[in-house]
């Protein structure tokens, strides 16, 4: 191939321009770096959000119950217990004692039952104290017999159907109404076993009697009826100045067999008129 004679002064002039345009740059003293073009912004990384796990269907939680050793278990204290009421002060002040056995010193044996018994049924210990008193015609004897009828005997002149009853004996037959009945030979059985009894025991049966009563038909708070379930317990109910019945024949009876007494007025008349005490 043949050369091109003119190349060689071309090339040469080239190198001394650009030579040239360098030199005259360094001369100028401008050292400003040529503009570049922006960096771009970092773009945010996505957020990644997880996905709930799914629900599974747990076994419910069991809690087990660890039980102590012996050796670890708190031992209980023991309650107190109340100190037990000495008799003659059963919830009453200890001069109702006095008063009861400075006005019948034959009651001092039985004092603490009477107390006991009156607080039980609601009644005033005085009125129990008086009861026993006109029952007994001041005796306070569990021996004592209602004179010439000789059918009641004892504190509160217990009749033999009330005393075979009370102490358990066996019954004949009931009437209609449930009343129980019994026989000779066990009615003479249940005053025997009255009369052999010290007043100390005849005071259960007291006891019995009234508290069954005031189960029945209230508390024996007022005089009329607790004099009442002695006397007439079909007639607790009844206003001081009601008949004691209203059966026209058994009301003449009793009026006959008590001195023409009718209504409770009327017995408790009678029993605060000897009473040495009052309440």
């Amino acid at each position: 191939m043949a050369k091109n004679k003119n190349m060689g002064p071309i090339l040469a002039g080239g190198a001394l321009l650009i030579l040239g345009a360098a030199m005259a740059a360094s001369m100028s003293g401008d050292d400003t770096e040529p503009e570049r073009d922006p960096e771009p912004e970092p773009r945010p990384k996505p957020r990644v959000t997880q996905a709930p796990a799914p629900e599974r269907d747990l076994p419910p939680i069991r809690r087990v119950r660890t039980t102590p050793s012996v050796e670890n278990m708190p031992v209980p204290k023991p309650e107190p217990r109340p100190a037990p009421q000495p008799a003659g002060q059963v919830n009453w002040s200890p001069d109702v004692a006095e008063k009861i056995i400075e006005a019948y010193p034959r009651s001092r044996g039985i004092i603490g039952p009477i107390l006991a018994l009156a607080s039980e049924i609601g009644a005033h210990p005085v009125w129990v104290a008086n009861l026993i008193h006109f029952e007994t015609g001041g005796s306070f004897s569990p021996q004592q017999w209602n004179g010439k009828q000789h059918d009641a005997l004892g504190l509160i002149q217990f009749r033999a159907t009330t005393a075979a009853e009370l102490l358990g004996l066996p019954v004949s037959y009931r009437t209609d109404k449930g009343y129980p009945r019994y026989d000779k030979a066990t009615l003479r059985e249940a005053m025997e076993r009255l009369e052999a009894m010290t007043a100390t025991e005849q005071m259960k049966y007291v006891r019995k009697h009234l508290v069954r009563i005031a189960r029945s038909r209230g508390k024996l708070d007022t005089k009329h009826r607790l004099y009442m379930a002695v006397f007439q317990p079909s007639a607790v109910n009844k206003g001081p100045n009601d008949w004691l019945s209203n059966n026209v024949a058994e009301l003449a009876e009793i009026r006959a067999k008590n001195n023409g007494i009718d209504t409770p007025a009327k017995y408790s008349a009678k029993v605060e008129k000897g009473a040495k005490i009052v309440a």
